[in-house]
């Protein structure tokens, strides 16, 4: 691995860990958010968190963790410095809610 890839790599991880300890640390009004993953493009222009909620109102927390962008934006530029702060995309992961309703059907039909 050359001496760019493991910056980059480096920087990443950097991103990561500070974006997850923002959203876990400073949404107590969200409930429980799951982090599941986090993508960086190369060029640190666009990261997506793939988020889940152990709520019943998932999406209307989903679409509160949305409104809360800029926010997050400003928390992720205090702690780093980058030249440019990155976007931030939420997609709502939903394999958990998928894997409850499974198991309830697989329940029903024993």
């Amino acid at each position: 691995m050359n001496s760019g890839n493991y910056g980059k790599l480096r920087v990443k991880t950097i991103i990561e860990r500070n974006i997850r300890n923002i959203i876990l640390f400073n949404t107590k009004e969200l409930g429980f958010v799951s982090v599941n993953k986090i993508d960086i493009n190369d060029d640190f222009s666009l990261v997506k968190i793939y988020v889940s909620f152990l709520n019943e109102n998932s999406y209307d927390l989903f679409n509160l963790i949305k409104k809360k962008i800029p926010y997050f934006r400003c928390e992720l530029a205090s702690k780093m410095s980058l030249r440019k702060v990155p976007n931030i995309l939420f997609i709502f992961d939903d394999r958990f809610i998928i894997n409850k309703k499974m198991d309830e059907l697989l329940k029903k039909n024993n």
